[in-house]
């Protein structure tokens, strides 16, 4: 079968976690047999790693007008012209922002699919207009695409709530590094269980802010150790520049054995983030063996409970509160420290994932044909 990608940045994914959720899937599904096309944006793949296949996939690099609100909705546009010359058996949009492309492929017989990572509306950094038409493609979804899918049973309940759309759960996974902790720590001056840590972008809803508020005026030797960026300077990331103290340590994008190593050795994990998917790094975490630190938001409750220690979102005083509890109680973060692989590994599995998809296109093509 023959499956476009599209509405992410691109592959090989650096950061972004709709770009390494679709690799992973991409990746997969060509192992399987079938031809992926995955579209990528010029600005994050570059021409020599397009020139190939990608582990199997091949991979469409196409022009975008880089700029926050149009970068996705330009390169969209140019991938969707794109799929209607090579007439894919199936179009699958990540994100919510697609659904205004979902339906043209349908025009001419391409069944597609729109796969809902989470509620951009709901992100601090989209505004005014932005945020409308988010909520209006939120609306435009429920007919513009043959099926839409959700990678979150929160999602799933709550467009069934608000619509009474019954969606197609497809799911998101992790991959189970080795369990035991790497202790490689030199380069940033670490020791192995003596450090906090958050992995994330660095923008407001990540709620980071309320982080280093909560680590300010915590009493210990533990440093907080911040792994993200943005991808543009501004305001936000100059003001927790300015709100962390002398012990916290920002260390921009890390990936691979790197960012393995950060995960595998933390005391904790800590996600305070108002708004979410199902968030791959909160997964990774616990794929470490990392005892985590959630805020209630549903979809972090959905990911990490019972295990996570839970904290009222945006509540500064309740997170260091919690923070305090995990310091105080070492023997509690071990125990369930010691469940979370498992608890991940069970629940978030990528072939499982795999075959979601696989069962959805073979839906598709044959609604198609019927």
């Amino acid at each position: 079968m023959r499956i476009a990608m599209l509405g992410l940045k691109g592959i090989p994914a650096t950061y972004g976690g709709v770009e390494r959720y679709t690799e992973e899937v991409a990746v997969r599904l060509a192992e399987r047999g079938h031809e992926i096309l995955v579209y990528c944006r010029g600005h994050y793949t570059t021409r020599a790693i397009a020139r190939k296949p990608y582990r199997g996939v091949r991979l469409v690099r196409l022009p975008s007008l880089n700029r926050r609100v149009t970068d996705t909705l330009s390169h969209s546009f140019v991938s969707t012209l794109d799929v209607l010359r090579r007439r894919p058996d199936v179009a699958i949009y990540h994100s919510l922002g697609n659904a205004l492309f979902a339906p043209v492929p349908r025009i001419q017989g391409t069944p597609t699919a729109l796969v809902l990572h989470g509620q951009e509306w709901r992100e601090d950094k989209w505004a005014g207009w932005p945020r409308r038409f988010f909520q209006a493609s939120e609306r435009l979804s429920l007919t513009s695409a043959s099926r839409v899918c959700v990678i979150a049973r929160w999602l799933q309940d709550d467009l069934r709530t608000r619509y009474g759309y019954e969606s197609t759960f497809v799911s998101t996974g992790v991959t189970l590094p080795d369990s035991q902790p790497l202790a490689r720590l030199d380069t940033f001056g670490l020791d192995h269980r003596r450090y906090l840590l958050f992995v994330g972008r660095l923008v407001p809803e990540k709620e980071v802010h309320t982080l280093l508020a909560a680590y300010r005026g915590l009493e210990t030797d533990m440093p907080l150790v911040i792994v993200g960026d943005t991808q543009r300077q501004d305001r936000y990331l100059d003001e927790l520049h300015a709100l962390a103290g002398p012990n916290v340590r920002f260390l921009g994008f890390r990936y691979g054995a790197e960012l393995a190593d950060l995960y595998s050795n933390a005391y904790a994990y800590i996600l305070p983030s108002a708004a979410e998917g199902i968030a791959l790094t909160l997964l990774e975490a616990m794929a470490h063996n990392n005892s985590v630190v959630i805020s209630d938001i549903p979809q972090n409750m959905e990911a990490a409970n019972p295990l996570g220690f839970v904290f009222k979102t945006g509540d500064a005083d309740d997170l260091r509160r919690v923070l305090r509890l995990l310091l105080d109680q070492p023997d509690l973060v071990a125990e369930r420290r010691a469940r979370s692989r498992e608890h991940v590994g069970k629940r978030y599995d990528w072939e499982a994932v795999t075959d979601h998809y696989e069962r959805l296109c073979v839906e598709l093509t044959r609604d198609k044909k019927g």
